[in-house]
């Protein structure tokens, strides 16, 4: 019974600290660790030789470090594009130090993160206050004071205090609002008891896969004997490689087996629970961390797809919000701003990745070459335009006089022509047939030709079509209504059709002495807004494209200069954005290439000229 005891106490050991007091004057190492219920010692570096939190820590920090992110701004019409020209995009996309590339960076910051709760980052700024790098510091070794509410953040091992602006603090679950949760610290308990679990097992097996046994017999043994005895059978049987030879035993020995069976204590099912435990810790899909016991090909799709939504994006948003606020100008917040393109995560198989880019092409969401760019291919020529079926209007102002998007509508089985449709055909007689019918004299047609195969149209051309349509909705227009108004029954669709000119014709008698010829000012700029926009392929809209091509042409109608005032009235404040002006770091900028696309400081002031010219004669008519 005694010996059963000892046993027993040496098993329970395997799960019990040591206690043992030191009188000497010293502060016990211990102190600084985490002891959980089960004995354990937990710690971030135990934790880490845990191989649930191993792998836990390796997949988030892995998985997030690799996600693309980008600098993006918004516009004051709500697009947005991608500013690789900011002084940041080096910074984040390659090499925030140098020592460092993107990919170890945001590992370091993840692994801070799940370890500690808490990650470190130290913001060095040029003489102007432009971040140039960011350097991770360690977290043990960081204090925070709240004071006159602000934070301040003190280095201890290099005795520097920074102030809140130049440090960027990523944190988990916060109490107190101002500092992370540390989840090893916090769910110690849960971890310990893996740690046990994994303790007891190497213990198991280093002991001959057996707990431990009695040798008994009815004679009685010295002490020297014992010993002798003792170290004899722990040499011959004690190891795992011994764990199947065959027990000799001499006068009259005898062995009996105390411990329980492994199947009985369920070790297998306590490693699975282990697993588990740290799932939740760090809000991971069991599969994820090789539990596949709960998951099955129908739901680890399901279960992947929950993993970026919430348990990664968490992590994404909490350090975007936290760049966007300490990493950019006063005037560039809200603008400018930090992106994790996260679906990288979620690229699924070639088949559902063409599914998906097939449906988004067909209504107009994406284009070619935006879809190239997602399969890393390059772009392609006429790859930049979007489609829509032909039974809907063109997405841009610039559809309607873009000869390439005529082509390629051809393919849909009919073709957009300044703002009104025609049909094709398969062959010529159909067409001008067709022509005919709308009254063209003589009825005509005219061919397209898409990869190699032909389309008729009816008219010799598009300017006869446009002419003898537009003839035709005039008519129609003044049959319905004896006392024509242009502005009450006309639609905006009609916009270079007779009725419009009329509409125009009426409205410009008492305008007719106003010059409308940009100037020379106003045609280099719209140029070099045009060369700009190629060159660096960023700034305006294809309306201020087409906007720039009619400054160009010298031909501006009354309804485009009050649009050129109105837009310049709006986006003058872009002009105190960084890189508008010549020097400044990102010259030119998006908004300094949309401002000269409308003609520029040139156009402004002739537009507000004109536009108070013709409120004058308006007035004066009225």
């Amino acid at each position: 019974m005694k010996n059963f005891m000892g046993i027993l106490d040496r098993i329970t050991s395997i799960f019990t600290a040591s206690e043992k007091r030191s009188t000497k004057s010293y502060i016990d190492p211990k102190r600084f660790f985490a002891n959980a219920a089960s004995g354990a010692v937990v710690n971030s570096k135990t934790a880490l030789g845990f191989t649930p939190v191993f792998c836990a820590v390796k997949l988030l920090s892995e998985s997030i470090s690799q996600i693309p992110i980008e600098i993006c701004e918004r516009q004051a019409d709500g697009n947005i594009i991608k500013r690789d020209d900011h002084a940041l995009s080096k910074i984040l996309t390659l090499n925030p130090n140098h020592y460092q590339t993107k990919i170890d960076f945001f590992s370091k910051v993840i692994v801070d993160l799940c370890l500690h709760g808490n990650s470190y980052v130290y913001i060095e700024r040029n003489n102007s206050g432009i971040p140039i790098s960011l350097y991770c510091l360690k977290p043990e070794n960081i204090n925070i004071k709240h004071y006159e509410n602000d934070l301040y953040y003190t280095d201890r091992t290099k005795n520097t205090t920074y102030s809140s602006k130049d440090i960027l603090h990523f944190k988990s679950l916060s109490v107190d609002g101002y500092q992370g949760v540390s989840p090893i610290s916090q769910c110690k308990n849960a971890i310990g008891w893996g740690l046990a679990v994994e303790t007891y097992g190497n213990t198991f097996f280093s002991n001959g896969a057996k707990l431990s046994g009695v040798l008994s017999t009815d004679r009685q043994m010295s002490e020297l004997a014992i010993e002798r005895l003792r170290r004899s059978f722990q040499e011959q049987y004690a190891s795992l490689n011994d764990a199947n030879k065959t027990l000799i035993l001499e006068e009259g020995l005898k062995f009996q087996q105390v411990s329980i069976s492994n199947e009985q204590a369920q070790f297998l099912s306590s490693r699975d629970m282990a697993i588990q435990e740290v799932a939740r810790v760090f809000n991971l899909p069991p599969h994820m961390l090789k539990d596949l016991s709960k998951s099955s090909f129908n739901n680890i799709e399901q279960q992947s797809t929950e993993f970026v939504r919430y348990s990664v994006m968490p992590y994404l948003s909490n350090m975007e919000a936290e760049m966007n606020l300490k990493l950019f100008r006063a005037d560039e917040q809200g603008k400018v701003f930090t992106n994790f393109d996260a679906n990288s995560l979620l690229r699924g198989s070639p088949n559902d990745r063409a599914t998906f880019y097939e449906k988004m092409v067909k209504i107009g969401a994406m284009t070619i070459n935006e879809v190239r760019e997602k399969e890393n291919m390059n772009k392609v020529d006429n790859g930049g335009i979007l489609y829509l079926p032909s039974n809907l209007e063109p997405i841009t102002d610039d559809d309607n006089s873009s000869e390439e998007r005529k082509e390629l509508r051809a393919k849909i089985g009919s073709l957009i022509t300044e703002g009104l449709e025609l049909p094709l055909f398969d062959n010529e007689e159909e067409a001008i047939a067709e022509a005919e019918k709308l009254g063209g004299d003589p009825p005509t047609a005219h061919e397209h030709t898409v990869d190699g195969e032909t389309y008729y149209m009816p008219f010799a051309d598009h300017e006869e079509a446009k002419e003898v349509l537009d003839r035709n909705h005039h008519k129609k227009k003044k049959k319905e209504y004896k006392d024509h108004d242009c502005k009450e029954h006309c639609t905006e669709d009609c916009a270079e059709d007779e009725c419009k000119k009329e509409d125009d014709n009426y409205g410009e008698r008492a305008l007719a002495d106003i010059d409308r010829t940009p100037t020379a000012g106003m045609v280099r700029e719209a140029k070099k807004g045009l060369e700009w926009r190629k060159e660096f392929n960023r700034g305006g809209t294809m309306v201020g494209v087409s906007r720039a091509r009619d400054i160009i042409n010298g031909d501006l109608s009354l309804k485009s200069i009050k649009r050129m005032f109105s837009f310049f009235s709006r986006h003058e404040v872009d002009k105190k954005a960084q890189g508008f002006r010549q020097g400044e770091e990102g010259y030119p900028s998006a908004g300094r290439i949309a401002w000269a696309l409308w003609g520029g400081d040139p156009g402004f002031a002739w537009s507000r000229k004109k536009v108070a010219q013709i409120k004058k004669e308006e007035n004066a008519d009225s």
